[in-house]
């Protein structure tokens, strides 16, 4: 069997109607079950220190902790869990609803959680919250190969 020039541009040009038709369904995966993945992950990562994604966040130094643990005892985390003083940080970037500080933002192709907390971009250049390791990031391509796999 011969393939033509006009056939293999038809199959390309099916190929690319079906791209452009599925933003809104993919906005839709990027919003439901990735988001989902993301909070499950973030949740896992406070709840371990970050150990989730590889190695756990640097240790507070002795006087902040002992401090922190004094006045934060009935706090989330208990006082005794790093980067959760009031839960305003955690909150932005699990639960991000605009009034929180936190912002989630579905654009065509991509999903930005951001936080407006102000002390965010201080506390991350000391104990990163913001890169995931390889199974979180696995898990995430997993939910969209599998989706572009069933819808293309």
């Amino acid at each position: 069997m011969k393939v033509t020039l006009k056939q293999l541009e038809d199959k390309i040009s099916l190929k690319l109607e079906a791209l452009t038709s599925i933003e809104r369904p993919v906005r839709a995966l990027l919003a439901g079950p990735v988001f989902q993945a993301y909070r499950q992950a973030m949740d896992a990562r406070f709840a371990s220190q970050n150990q989730t994604e590889g190695s756990q966040w640097a240790a507070l130094n002795k006087k902040y902790k002992e401090w922190k643990e004094k006045h934060y005892a009935n706090g989330p985390g208990g006082g005794k869990k790093m980067l959760l003083r009031t839960g305003a940080l955690y909150q932005s970037l699990v639960n991000p609803n605009g009034s929180n500080g936190g912002l989630k933002i579905v654009g065509k192709s991509s999903l930005k959680i951001v936080t407006k907390i102000v002390y965010a971009p201080y506390v991350n250049a000391a104990r990163d919250f913001s890169r995931w390791g390889d199974p979180t990031m696995k898990k995430i391509q997993g939910i969209i190969t599998g989706y572009l796999r069933r819808e293309i």
